[in-house]
């Protein structure tokens, strides 16, 4: 697959840099690469772009003339699958490993015709992102799991899974995303999150995100749109290597499915009990308990 690597950029110099050259000591033979970068009050950002030399292949700097913030610039990256199949987004302030490219492009040619996955991320959360407790997914012998919250720190995105998700998008990025049942804390991010919509399309549609059992992305969580201060809370450990082209991906449902709570799916069959019936909460969600028959929960709660 020829699939291309895509730097989102706005004002943030020393990002940039980064993991521009974090992908210079990637494991590549050839593979485009893309800069897209939003209008801002500097242009020292395109300079750095235009300049830098990308060895595997070709490399296309995009310089949009107005600003568009953070989401609509995520958005119209959408429009490169009028040439490519896959997509690789790293927003700058995201580092990868050497490995992550044999990955990403592996995992995109395995699930790309899986009406199940709405896309594939390079990152694997160490904790819960509700809670902040840690969080350690289940192993079941492949090298990734799945969860139905969708990624922005390092993903992959695949034309067919992509353009369904634009048609859902265009269809209800005016409604309330409150009003969608079992939310994740989505809910309450402000209008340039663009993420937040993709997590309330898998939630919405019974879709989910491949995710690895160690990281190929870290976030740096540099000062930004989203972020006020610099924290180090994001940051995950990378696997360095891999075996060349030798990944163990499972079908869907195959392996460990995670909700958008952090819960295992499997333990609805294994209790015999309908998920309809049954409310999982032993990830000590913020989550309402709702009139199901059973709940359980690791909450010390009045109930008998």
């Amino acid at each position: 697959m020829n699939v291309p690597i895509v730097v989102v950029a706005y004002n943030r110099f020393s990002s940039l840099r980064r993991i521009l050259n974090s992908l210079l000591k990637a494991d590549i033979s050839e593979a485009p690469l893309i800069i897209s970068i939003d209008k801002s009050d500097t242009d020292k950002v395109e300079q750095y772009a235009e300049s830098f030399n990308w060895p595997y292949g070709e490399k296309k700097v995009i310089k949009h003339n107005q600003n568009l913030g953070l989401r609509r610039h995520i958005l119209s990256i959408g429009k490169l699958f009028d040439e490519y199949d896959a997509i690789i987004v790293l927003e700058d302030d995201i580092v990868v490993s050497p490995a992550f490219y044999k990955f990403a492009t592996a995992a995109a040619d395995f699930y790309q015709n899986d009406e199940n996955i709405a896309g594939i991320s390079l990152y694997n959360y160490e904790f819960n992102y509700q809670t902040f407790q840690p969080f350690n997914a289940l192993h079941s012998g492949y090298d990734v799991y799945f969860m139905q919250i969708a990624m922005s720190w390092g993903q992959v995105w695949m034309k067919k899974s992509w353009l369904t998700f634009w048609k859902w998008y265009n269809e209800n990025k005016d409604f309330k995303l409150s009003n969608i049942d079992n939310v994740y804390c989505f809910k309450d991010w402000g209008e340039k999150s663009w993420l937040k919509y993709h997590i309330a399309y898998c939630i919405d549609q019974n879709k989910f995100f491949v995710y690895p059992y160690t990281s190929y992305s870290t976030n740096c969580s540099d000062k930004g749109a989203h972020i006020k201060s610099e924290l180090f809370v994001f940051h995950s450990s990378l696997k360095w290597c891999s075996a060349e082209n030798e990944f163990k991906f499972p079908h869907f449902p195959q392996g460990v499915v995670y909700d958008s709570y952090n819960e295992n799916t499997a333990i609805y069959g294994h209790l015999g009990i309908d998920k309809k019936d049954l409310t999982l909460d032993l990830a000590d969600n913020n989550k309402k308990h709702t009139d199901k028959r059973f709940l359980l929960t690791t909450k010390q709660l009045d109930y008998k």
